[in-house]
């Protein structure tokens, strides 16, 4: 009796998951706005640190203090941490590693966020129907 009751509701909830909105297409949009603003602002912020400090000048700004040179460390940490993810995705992807490794190592967040960036569009598959049909693609 309770395998009656369970089995039928562990079904549609499993189709459920499936069932995404149609427009998922202003998600991407938005995303490769937000990271081009966050490249375009950080970019020029460091850029005037650099002009400021020189480039020299500001890696040796940041070893100056005890606190400096732990945020250092923890940041060196994240970028190589992304540096992981960037070259597995890579590989999958078919992409190039290297220029964004460079760039990481050279500018730290820039390097990630511009492969984010010119990420190709991915292509979009429709999502598949509840009742297990193949839904056909859309025409706008």
């Amino acid at each position: 009796m309770t395998s009656e009751v369970i089995e039928p509701a562990r079904a549609a909830d499993e189709t459920d998951r499936h069932v995404q909105p149609v427009d998922d297409l202003k998600e991407p949009v938005m995303l490769k706005i937000s990271l081009a603003l966050v490249l375009a602002v950080f970019g020029a912020y460091s850029m005037h640190v650099v002009v400021e400090l020189g480039y020299v000048g500001l890696w040796m700004s940041l070893f100056e203090r005890p606190g400096s040179r732990q945020a250092v460390a923890d940041l060196m940490i994240a970028c190589v941490l992304l540096l992981g993810f960037l070259w597995r995705d890579a590989r999958q992807q078919g992409r190039r590693f290297w220029p964004y490794a460079v760039i990481t190592l050279a500018a730290g967040s820039v390097g990630p966020l511009l492969y984010l960036l010119l990420a190709p569009k991915a292509a979009t598959a429709p999502a598949p129907r509840a009742d297990g049909l193949q839904a056909s693609p859309s025409k706008s």
